[in-house]
């Protein structure tokens, strides 16, 4: 649950977050893209076989009309709508094919949106980072100043005041502000 409410708050989504996720998008993705490289490898070679039978056909046909032998009507019939199917199934690997690249483009406009999101996300913690340095820079400061504050009651605790060369000369801060 927590992890779950951690990756939807875009508040609590950290550098880290977004890479593992954008790296697991990334693989996901390359599966994808191979997964569909092979289905096209698998197509076009359905369509080039397709395309060698139908060759071979159109050949015996013309072999058969140059040696003046006709063909009874079934064959002719059987020749003709395996044609008409051919033309179809190229059809329909055809717009397979063109489903395939566009869902290939809309994963690659992902990721490059998700790549977008990573930079300025890993920019804004970069920034955020330099901010909380500079106020842990003054944290430092204000916790030296402190010491060296209480340093000086505790002396004079102790000693009484007495001015240093440094407070009569105008140099050192005074205890009053």
């Amino acid at each position: 649950q927590q992890q779950h409410n951690r990756y939807n708050s875009k508040d609590s989504f950290t550098p880290q977050d977004a890479a593992m996720n954008m790296e697991q998008q990334q693989q996901q993705w390359n599966k994808e893209r191979e997964e569909l490289r092979e289905e096209i490898r698998r197509l076009n070679h359905e369509v080039s076989r397709q395309m060698s039978n139908r060759l071979d056909q159109e050949e015996e046909e013309d072999n058969a009309r140059y040696n003046g032998t006709s063909s009874s009507s079934s064959t002719s019939l059987f020749i003709t709508s395996p044609k008409n199917l051919d033309n179809s199934d190229i059809s329909s690997l055809q717009s397979i094919i063109g489903m395939m690249r566009q869902t290939i483009d809309q994963s690659n406009k992902e990721k490059e949106e998700l790549e977008q999101r990573l930079a300025e996300e890993q920019e804004r913690s970069q920034n955020e980072l330099k901010a909380f340095a500079k106020t842990l820079e003054g944290v430092d400061d204000l916790r030296k100043s402190a010491e060296t504050m209480s340093r000086e009651i505790r002396r004079i605790k102790v000693k009484g005041y007495r001015p240093t060369r440094s407070d009569l000369m105008g140099g050192g801060g005074d205890l009053n502000g």
